[in-house]
């Protein structure tokens, strides 16, 4: 009978489209292959000075190196001249390139570099995505100027105290050992880019892995969303409205037509027109369906295996009169189990009192 319950609870449907539920999608770690392969580009807006409006941001995924510049528009022009000249001209043709507004610190610490006077940012651009590059990473142990080029960067102050940050180096030393130094130098670079990679692809698994632990509970099982599965579209617009809850959360039901390779699902309407934009599959839900019982249909149950509903296992569910009929039956035996119980203790509440009037009365004698 809970089950039953809970399975007419849960194919509510006005309650599953005001669901506040959110499903996720496992994550798919990217493995970084050669050096400015895969780029990730941002387009971050930046107070108005001297013309300049905006920057644009390219950062490569292996070696986390930034190239940035400083922009008046937002144009195709302008940002085709940006690939052109600090990417492609720089680091040859890139195989894809991924826009996800990504830079966040970048643009932090420029304006904090302004020290108050935020109209000088586009002076401090260039320093910045060079601080950017000699600054080490976590993820690979290296900085993104060492694994582009072989060497740590030499900067001024390392020019005057003679330190190069290698060990033997030193003025006015024979031109064939500072060619061996540096030749040293260049062959570590393949095994440290290689060593950055692996370090990269652990680091990205181990945050996959913490990321499913922690949301779980709202993975959907492989294989339950199949086509012609009923679903509902989660309707992102909302979100970010004051108002949103006024507003259904989901829309639909739609049927499932399939599946794309990258993971989207193409729907239809329930009268077969196909809708041509995919929907994302963390804005996918599983609608749960009541079937009506239909005209003549003889009452009975049949043997129901137990559902995990967290799990979503649900494609049909029926919703039988029958389900009322256990219900108020239910209901019956509970208030007549009560009512027994009631008399019960009124009669047990007479006795007590008969027999505490009858003791005093024997001691009222006893005292004549």
């Amino acid at each position: 009978m809970w089950q039953d319950i809970e399975v007419h609870v849960r194919s509510c449907d006005q309650c599953q489209r005001r669901s506040t539920r959110k499903i996720e999608v496992p994550l798919t770690p990217s493995i970084p292959s050669t050096i400015f392969t895969k780029i990730h580009v941002d387009l971050m807006d930046m107070p108005e000075s001297r013309g300049y409006k905006s920057i644009i941001t390219a950062r490569d995924e292996l070696t986390q190196a930034a190239e940035g510049r400083a922009l008046k528009n937002k144009k195709a022009k302008t940002v085709a001249r940006f690939f052109w000249t600090q990417i492609i001209c720089r680091y040859g043709a890139i195989a894809q390139v991924v826009t996800d507004n990504g830079h966040f610190i970048i643009r932090e610490a420029i304006l904090k570099s302004c020290e108050g006077d935020p109209k000088r940012w586009p002076d401090k651009v260039h320093h910045a995505f060079f601080a950017d590059k000699c600054l080490a990473r976590r993820a690979t142990g290296f900085s993104p100027f060492y694994l582009l080029h072989g060497v740590d960067p030499v900067l001024p102050f390392d020019l005057a105290e003679a330190t190069f940050l290698v060990e033997g180096f030193r003025q006015e030393m024979p031109t064939a050992q500072l060619l061996a130094l540096r030749i040293r130098q260049l062959e570590k670079r393949p095994e440290d880019i290689q060593k950055a990679a692996m370090s990269i692809t652990k680091s990205r698994f181990q945050a996959k892995w913490r990321w499913e632990k922690h949301f779980a509970r709202r993975f959907l099982p492989e294989g339950t969303i199949q086509p012609g599965t009923l679903v509902l579209v989660r309707n992102t617009r909302i979100e970010k409205h004051l108002n949103k809850k006024q507003y259904p959360r989901y829309s639909g039901p739609y049927e499932v037509y399939r599946q794309t390779k990258q993971g989207s699902y193409v729907l239809k309407e329930l009268d077969g027109t196909i809708d041509r934009r995919a929907k994302a599959a963390f804005r996918i839900m599983p609608y749960i369906q009541r079937r009506p019982r239909l005209p003549g249909q003889k009452k009975h149950r049949e043997a129901q295996p137990d559902i995990d509903f967290s799990d979503w296992e649900l494609d049909e569910i029926s919703d039988d009169e029958d389900d009322l009929d256990i219900i108020h039956q239910a209901e019956m035996e509970a208030k007549s189990i009560n009512k027994t119980k009631k008399q019960s203790r009124v009669g047990h509440g007479r006795r007590h009192r008969k027999h505490s009037d009858s003791t005093d009365t024997s001691e009222g004698e006893e005292s004549l």
